[in-house]
């Protein structure tokens, strides 16, 4: 990596500046954190909302959605079956 992106990544890193869809990823990662703790029905079903729209606002800033990917690197992953092998 050359030396200005490195320093840049650095300085925005100490700064805790991340990009939107790092924000939402922590956010997600976060709220689904809480969500094992609350026991609360109402308070749980408000979070899940919240956590589902983040997911959503991420897939949408992605070009390809989160739950097609971790389908994709699974698929390729899995071990063939057809005759080419």
């Amino acid at each position: 990596m050359p030396d200005d992106l490195r320093l840049t990544f650095k300085i925005l890193k100490n700064a805790d500046c991340l990009p939107p869809e790092l924000d939402l990823r922590r956010d997600i990662i976060r709220l689904r954190d809480l969500l094992s703790t609350v026991h609360d029905s109402e308070r749980r079903r408000a979070l899940v909302g919240e956590v589902n729209m983040k997911i959503l606002r991420l897939n949408l800033m992605r070009p390809v959605p989160l739950t097609s990917e971790s389908a994709r690197l699974y698929i390729d992953k899995s071990p063939r079956t057809d005759s080419a092998q």
